[in-house]
């Protein structure tokens, strides 16, 4: 089943909207983390579900828009992969940086939210490789039996 552009875009807008909402319901988190995927353990996601909910709603939305815009162009894998390997680590990287250095450029939320986007993207990018080689294996298979084969009769 293939969701139309339209429609992906729209649940792109829709889900931040929502986390943007519902974290207007709530207080910022007043936390100190040595890591953002400190948050991660169970007793943290138990003792904060609304705000966990807006971390998972605005981090499923912003992990979509690459994926938008990945739609637009066909095949090429192997550069999807990269782009997608860049994008999982930058945000790590970014959210590791400004939960340890306590810097307020972003709240935390958006922090953590950044995070979590970083590893479903080692996801994302896991499936564009097992893509790419699986093109790379078809097109070889393909020149393979395109070539001519050599007369047998002499």
């Amino acid at each position: 089943m293939k969701i139309p552009k339209e429609y992906f875009f729209l649940t792109i807008v829709g889900l931040l909207l929502l986390a943007y909402v519902l974290e207007a319901v709530v207080d910022p988190l007043a936390l100190k983390l040595a890591t953002p995927y400190n948050y991660l353990s169970p007793e943290v996601l138990t003792k904060y579900p609304f705000s966990t909910a807006v971390i998972l709603l605005r981090s499923i939305g912003l992990t979509l828009i690459p994926i938008l815009i990945f739609n637009f162009f066909n095949k090429g894998y192997g550069a999807k992969f990269i782009i997608s390997l860049l994008i999982s680590g930058l945000t790590q990287l970014y959210a590791v940086q400004e939960v340890a250095t306590g810097t307020t450029l972003a709240p935390l939320e958006w922090s953590l939210s950044l995070a979590v986007m970083g590893i479903f993207y080692i996801f994302i990018a896991l499936v564009f490789l097992v893509l790419n080689i699986s093109q790379v294996v078809k097109n070889k298979i393909d020149d393979l039996t395109d070539q001519p084969q050599p007369d047998e009769s002499n």
